[in-house]
């Protein structure tokens, strides 16, 4: 086997893209899962058809293995974004098995599907598509996020361990014809007025209740229109409330820019920015 340095060189550049294709997955460039799907099979198919109008072959062998690479990695990185169970994934890993397997049959016929002609039709409806979900993605931006509070803190689902407490929904909205990434959501919040009397630790209950980090449940992700998630409550001091006979479920909810110094009576703030 002749090596020479072209041959080294092309493989310095193969390997360099395998870890560029790798690096840009872990990228959050774009909202929509769909567009960087998109974007690396725009930029297979583009590698593919530039480095076939080199007569060397070391060079269009590493434009094989590039292309081959983004389009692999693109699909099972879309596959795993938009949808969920090991299914999808073992349909697509099987269909690109059948698509490899055939695609090198037809290279030892007489049947040449790699020609300049047919590559370069192939990355121009690649890269229009990437530039139409792209402008898309960069447009419509990302998905809205609206929270709407309940009255009082309510009580769902108690367990031997614990209680938790629902204050309020998060409505997530896709403005987007992409699916978006969604993320779940999270909120500062401080409760105040309490009266504790005499229970062992009073002041440092009330201190850490002026710093509360409200969780949402997970969302889905991607989203394609809409969805809702709970906000939940989950407070530590849940007994050491009802042992200074304070009842979490009748605690009022507000939203505010701010916590308050202090309030008359027992109020859960959760801060709205």
């Amino acid at each position: 086997m002749d090596i020479n340095i072209r041959t080294i060189l092309a493989g310095i550049g193969g390997l360099t893209g395998i870890g560029a294709v790798i690096s840009f997955l872990q990228t959050d460039l774009f909202s929509s899962p769909l567009t960087t799907t998109i974007a690396l099979i725009a930029v297979g198919t583009l590698i593919l058809a530039i480095t076939y109008r080199t007569a060397d072959r070391a060079i269009k062998n590493v434009g094989v293995v590039l292309c081959s690479f983004s389009v692999i990695a693109s699909l099972l990185y879309g596959v795993t974004s938009l949808t969920t169970g090991a299914l999808m994934i073992t349909l697509t890993l099987a269909i690109l098995s059948a698509g490899f397997l055939f695609a090198a049959y037809i290279s030892q016929t007489d049947r040449n599907i790699l020609t300049q002609r047919n590559l370069t039709v192939l990355s121009i409806i690649f890269m229009s598509l990437f530039v139409l979900t792209a402008t898309v993605d960069a447009l419509m931006g990302e998905p809205v996020y609206e929270l709407e509070l309940k009255d009082t803190i309510t009580e769902v689902e108690p367990t031997n361990i614990r209680s938790t407490y629902i204050v309020g929904t998060v409505t997530i909205t896709n403005p987007s014809y992409l699916p978006l990434h969604a993320e779940r959501q999270s909120y500062q919040a401080c409760l105040t007025g309490l009266d504790l009397g005499d229970i062992e630790d009073a002041e440092q209950i009330k201190e850490a209740l002026r710093d509360i980090t409200l969780r949402s449940e997970p969302v889905p992700d991607p989203i394609f229109t809409s969805a809702e998630a709970d906000l939940i409550f989950v407070p530590g001091f849940a007994v050491r409330l009802e042992e200074a006979g304070i009842s979490i479920t009748d605690i009022p909810i507000v939203g505010s820019t701010q916590c308050p110094q202090a309030t008359q009576e027992p109020q859960l703030t959760i801060i709205i920015p």
